[in-house]
């Protein structure tokens, strides 16, 4: 379709929300979706909210104790993912009681656990190997942590910084411990890995909270007999597999998502499907799904490519 870089040239195209807007629906979308702000109204013609989340991911790095910082000091309720989630439940909501009178979607884009790993400590302290839920069979074994010799070196791509910061009395300390990475032949210590995967799932699991706040807004509102749920991510993540850290690679670590579909008239509730699939057969199973009103020929404009 001509599109290499969404950020920049998704346009003359049409995006989900944008295709449901056209069709008289009430869209509304908050965090980091569109991997760029933007309230454009042809988008979100109901409300949009990102807080500078673009801006917020990069300071965050400026003022983290180490690489993966469980914090012991900032509220719960002041991290972007708490905020996003609480404006996602306002509107749901809000569009409810409205729903009489049209359609409505509502999108919540969550930034963890993503980098960088920044999360309220009582998360992090659920999975501390000293007495918290860590769990052994995690950990990797050496020829693990090592890029694997057979595989071609165009495949490696570490890490976009250039050093790991270790955390100092569980990152409520600024540390200065620190190894160089991006090396190929290079193996990532044991310690750097255990750090990664606490912090990582504890990313997880204050995701898992804020997604269950706005599940919980579905049971109170009998939402499930009406209503299209679909949860995935736009990639997963290295935590020292390979040698590697981050998600710039193709192996299965960064490609394979999460991808859930809960819809009321769904015959297949409860099930699993094995084969592959492709994040980019999301929108046409959307409309599938919903069955909005539009013109197909509106959604892809070939003729301005």
């Amino acid at each position: 379709v001509g599109t290499y870089g969404f950020q920049s040239s998704f346009r003359p195209h049409i995006v989900f929300p944008q295709q449901l807007a056209r069709s008289g629906y009430n869209t509304a979308g908050y965090g980091k979706i569109l991997h760029f702000e933007s309230d454009d109204r042809s988008i979100w013609n109901y409300d949009s909210w990102e807080n500078h989340w673009y801006q917020y991911q990069g300071e965050e790095l400026s003022w983290q104790n180490s690489s993966t910082m469980p914090d012991k000091n900032k509220k719960e309720e002041d991290f972007r993912d708490y905020q996003f989630a609480l404006k996602a439940i306002e509107a749901i909501k809000e569009l409810h009681s409205k729903s009489k009178e049209k359609h409505w979607m509502v999108g919540v884009g969550f930034k963890l656990p993503h980098l960088s790993l920044h999360v309220p400590f009582k998360y992090y302290d659920m999975y501390d190997k000293k007495g918290g839920s860590y769990d052994k069979t995690i950990d990797l074994k050496d020829n693990e942590l090592k890029y694997p010799f057979l595989s071609p070196e165009i495949g490696y791509k570490c890490c976009a910084a250039d050093q790991f910061v270790f955390q100092k009395n569980k990152g409520s300390e600024k540390s200065t411990d620190s190894i160089p990475i991006g090396d190929i032949n290079q193996q990532l210590p044991d310690k750097m890995h255990e750090e990664l995967i606490m912090t990582y799932s504890a990313g997880i699991s204050f995701l898992d909270a804020q997604l269950g706040r706005i599940l919980d807004v579905m049971d109170n509102k009998n939402l499930w007999d009406t209503t299209t749920v679909i949860l995935t991510s736009d990639h997963g993540m290295h935590n020292g597999e390979k040698g590697m850290w981050e998600k710039w690679t193709l192996f299965e670590e960064t490609t394979r998502v999460p991808l859930l579909i809960s819809h009321p008239k769904s015959p297949n509730k409860g099930t699993r499907y094995s084969a592959p699939v492709e994040l980019i057969d999301v929108y046409p199973t959307r409309l599938y799904l919903l069955a909005p009103r539009y013109d197909e020929k509106q959604i892809c404009h070939a003729d301005n490519l």
